[in-house]
């Protein structure tokens, strides 16, 4: 569908549209995975992103996108193909 619109060579965020720290992915992963290794926390970095949230508005807009995943739907599809090879 967006490789047929014409969109003037615009940059489109594509995300869930809400907000989520670096910490809750971590722990989400934590949990999807099993893992028992505890994420290591060290000085804050110049730059370094905290949370994120991308902004989908003009995707919508211009190309009709709407986010169908959650942040957790997507971290489990991700797994389950690093797992699957």
């Amino acid at each position: 569908m967006a490789l047929n619109t014409k969109t003037k060579e615009k940059i489109f965020n594509i995300g869930s549209g809400k907000e989520t720290s670096v910490n809750e992915i971590a722990a989400e992963l934590k949990k999807l995975t099993g893992s028992k290794v505890n994420p290591a926390h060290g000085p804050a970095v110049k730059g370094e992103v905290r949370k994120i949230m991308l902004d989908v508005k003009l995707a919508a807009k211009e190309l009709g996108w709407r986010p169908k995943t959650g942040v957790r739907e997507g971290l489990e599809e991700t797994v389950r193909w690093c797992r699957n090879g």
